[in-house]
C-alpha cells in the first residue's frame, strides 16, 4: 500500500511538474524571455499570497484526515471549513495583489478578471484533503487531465498579442478542470455537505494549524515566491532564466516531496521509520549515479527541451541538482520522522532556522550589490544544506527514541 501510494503521488507530481517543461519552450519562443519573466513573476506573486493565506492548513488538514476514520463526520467539517476559509481569504487578497502588480502592465478588466480567477482557483485546490484521504491515484489521473488541457490551450492560443493574459488563462483553465473533478469526487464520497458548526470549531482549527503555519511560512515564501523577489532585483530576461532553472529544480524537489508526503501520513499511523531510512538511501543513490549524465549531457538535454537555454541556465541548474541531495535529507528526516513522535516543534525549528538563513543570504548579496542569478541560486543551496544538517542533528539528538522505533519494526 505504501509503495502504491508513493508511486501514485510521484506520478501526480511528475505530471504537474513536467507539463510546464512542454509549454515553456512554446511560451519563451512566442512571448519572448522578457514577457515570460513577467508572467512568472505574476504567478509567483499569486503563490506568495497563497502561502500567506494558508495558515498551516495544508499540512494540518492532511495530518488530521490521515488520523480519523474515513466515514467520520469530522471529514465533512474539515472540507467545509477549507472551502469557506479559502473563499474568504481569496476575497481579502484581491486588493493587495492588484496593488503589487507592476503598474507598467496596463491591467484592464479582462486581465483583472483572469487574475482574480487564478487567485481563487489556486487557493481552492483541495490537495491537502486528497492527501489526507490518501487518494493519490485519483490525484494523478486528475492532474493528468488538467495538464493535458493546459498543453492543448498553449498549442492553440496565439501568444503574439496579450501573451501574459493568455498564459494566465491557460493555467487558470487547467486549475478549474482539476478543481471541478476533485470536488465532484469529494461530493460523491459524501464529504461535501454544508452544515452549521459552532464558531469555536473553526477557531480551534486555526489555532491548531498555526504551528505549521509559522514554522513553514518563511520557507514556503521563498520556495513558492522567490521568482517574485528576484524580479525586484534582476531584469525580466534574468528572471525568466531563473524561473526556468527553478522549474527544473522543482521537478526533482516535487518528486522528493511527493515521497515525503506519503511517508508523512503513513508514518503517523504505523510509527515505523524503516521506510524512511530505505527511501533516503535509495534517493541519494539515484541522485549520485545520475549526476554524470547531468554533468556531461545536461546542456544538450536542456537545450533540446528549452531552445532559449544557455550556459548560464545549465550552470545554475547543476547547482540546484546538487542541492536536491540536501532536500532529500531535510524532507525525509523532518516531519515524517518527528511527527510520529509528536515532536513537530523540532521539525518546525529546522525549517525556521533554514529559511532565516535564506533571507540573510539574500539580503546580504543584495546590500553588497552582488546579487546575480548565481547568488540567487546559491541562497537556495545554502538553505537546503542548512535545513538538512539541522534536522539530522535534531534526529541524532533524539536517536535513542528513533532506534527504539526502528527495532520495533
Amino acid at each position: 500500500m505504501l509503495i502504491k501510494n508513493i508511486t501514485a503521488n510521484m506520478v501526480t507530481t511528475l505530471v504537474g511538474m513536467l507539463a510546464p517543461l512542454i509549454v515553456i519552450p512554446i511560451l519563451t519562443r512566442d512571448m519572448g524571455l522578457g514577457a515570460y519573466g513577467i508572467y512568472m513573476s505574476i504567478v509567483a506573486l499569486i503563490g506568495l499570497f497563497n502561502v500567506l493565506s494558508d495558515f498551516g492548513l495544508d499540512m494540518y488538514i492532511s495530518k488530521v484526515l490521515s488520523e480519523i476514520k474515513k466515514d467520520s463526520e469530522d471529514i465533512n467539517f474539515y472540507v467545509f471549513f477549507f472551502i469557506i476559509f479559502k473563499v474568504l481569504i481569496s476575497i481579502l487578497s484581491i486588493i493587495p495583489v492588484y496593488l503589487l502588480l507592476d503598474p507598467t502592465l496596463g491591467v484592464d478588466e479582462r486581465f483583472l478578471i483572469v487574475l482574480i480567477g487564478f487567485l481563487f482557483l489556486s487557493n481552492l485546490k483541495p490537495t491537502c484533503i486528497l492527501n489526507g484521504l490518501e487518494m493519490y491515484t485519483f490525484q494523478a489521473k486528475t492532474e493528468l487531465v488538467g495538464k493535458i488541457v493546459m498543453v492543448i490551450l498553449v498549442f492553440l492560443l496565439n501568444f503574439e498579442e496579450n501573451a501574459i493574459l493568455k498564459a494566465l488563462f491557460a493555467m487558470s483553465t487547467s486549475y478549474f478542470i482539476v478543481l471541478l473533478i476533485s470536488y465532484i469526487k469529494i461530493y460523491s464520497l459524501g464529504y461535501l455537505k454544508f452544515n452549521f458548526y459552532p464558531i469555536c470549531n473553526f477557531i480551534n482549527v486555526i489555532k491548531n494549524s498555526l504551528d505549521f503555519y509559522f514554522a513553514r511560512l518563511f520557507v514556503n515564501i521563498y520556495q513558492k515566491s522567490s521568482t517574485y523577489f528576484v524580479s525586484i532585483v534582476l531584469n525580466s530576461d534574468a528572471v525568466a532564466l531563473y524561473s526556468i532553472a527553478i522549474q527544473l529544480y522543482k521537478v526533482g524537489q516535487a518528486i522528493i516531496g511527493s515521497i515525503s508526503k506519503v511517508l508523512y501520513t503513513s508514518t503517523i499511523r504505523s510509527k515505523k521509520i524503516k521506510p524512511i531510512i530505505i527511501a533516503s538511501l535509495l534517493c541519494i543513490t539515484v541522485l549520485f549515479f545520475l549526476y554524470p549524465v547531468v554533468h556531461f549531457f545536461g546542456l544538450e538535454i536542456i537545450s533540446y527541451l528549452i531552445p532559449a537555454a544557455n550556459e548560464i541556465l545549465f550552470e545554475v541548474s547543476k547547482l540546484l541538482y546538487f542541492s536536491l541531495m540536501f532536500v532529500v535529507l531535510g524532507s525525509f528526516w523532518g516531519y515524517p520522522v518527528l511527527a510520529s513522535f509528536n515532536l513537530e516543534k523540532y521539525a518546525h525549528l529546522g525549517i525556521i532556522i533554514g529559511s532565516l538563513i535564506y533571507y540573510f543570504a539574500f539580503f546580504t548579496f543584495w546590500m553588497l550589490n552582488s546579487f546575480t542569478i548565481y547568488t540567487a541560486i546559491i541562497c537556495i543551496l545554502i538553505t537546503d544544506a542548512a535545513t538538512a544538517v539541522i534536522r539530522l542533528l535534531i534526529c541524532k539528538w533524539k536517536i535513542s527514541g528513533l532506534q527504539v522505533r526502528y527495532n520495533e519494526i
